[in-house]
């Protein structure tokens, strides 16, 4: 059987636009588009158009489609609920933009719907100079991690350190569940991040990628303090340990 080019054009243009062919091409379109695309979001967002559209393109096809409605009907349903999840990740953060920079800096590899799962852990707060942090010998409620203004460490009586922004304290309470080894206080006004360990331990631990950012900023931290009391060669090493893997995925800690 021969066609002409009008035939031919006749058929194409009726399988492309007669009937619910149109919500059918365009629901495979964006299906298609949301494989292609990097940002989950898009690729939730062209996943509920296409699947609707091919909802649409079903309803109108005839046939017993029932159970093939049902299903996309719960895909729709998924994408959305993952759709508001990344959507309150990138609204839900009510902060400034100094300390929004100052998290993504902190904790790089932290999406946006995982920064708002960590300050659900504590916050920031802006204390006075004199304010403790914590207190030698005494239990450390809370892991600091200093944003601005800076802190004495006194341990033994006498001060060993000054640090700045980006001064992690706690770290070690945090490790082993000791008492603090040094006294740190706040020597200017200045603003932290306050978390709950028992519940930042508990998020670590439901959540590989927050697990790997908290030990991670730990682990450079304690780096940093280290390599400052070797320069010094004495005081403040003694308040230091390095942190090693124990199997239990929380680490321990052992004298440099």
């Amino acid at each position: 059987m021969e066609w002409t080019f009008g035939e031919a054009a006749a058929a194409v243009r009726a399988a492309l636009f007669d009937g619910a062919s149109p919500f059918g091409h365009a629901a495979y379109l964006a299906l298609t588009l949301s494989y292609l695309v990097s940002s989950m979001l898009w690729l939730r967002v062209l996943a509920v158009v296409g699947i609707v559209l091919e909802m649409i393109y079903f309803a109108y096809s005839g046939g017993d489609l029932g159970a093939g409605l049902a299903w996309s009907a719960i895909f729709v349903a998924i994408n959305l609920f993952h759709i508001g999840v990344i959507l309150r990740g990138r609204f839900g953060l009510a902060i400034s933009p100094e300390q929004r920079a100052f998290l993504k800096a902190t904790f790089p590899v932290l999406d946006p719907a995982r920064l708002v799962r960590l300050l659900a852990c504590g916050g920031f707060e802006t204390l006075p100079a004199g304010a403790n942090l914590t207190e030698e010998g005494r239990p450390v409620r809370r892991l600091f991690v200093v944003r601005t203004g800076s802190c004495a460490v006194v341990a033994g009586g006498r001060e060993v350190a000054r640090r700045g922004a980006g001064l992690v304290v706690g770290e070690m309470a945090f490790l082993t569940g000791r008492p603090a080894s040094a006294t740190v206080t706040m020597a200017e006004d200045g603003e932290v991040l306050a978390l709950d360990p028992a519940r930042l331990a508990a998020e670590a631990g439901r959540d590989d990628v927050v697990s790997t950012a908290v030990y991670r900023l730990l682990g450079e931290d304690l780096a940093r303090k280290l390599a400052a009391a070797n320069e010094r060669g004495a005081g403040w090493s003694a308040a230091v340990a390095v942190p090693v893997a124990d199997g239990s995925g929380q680490g321990r800690a052992t004298a440099p």
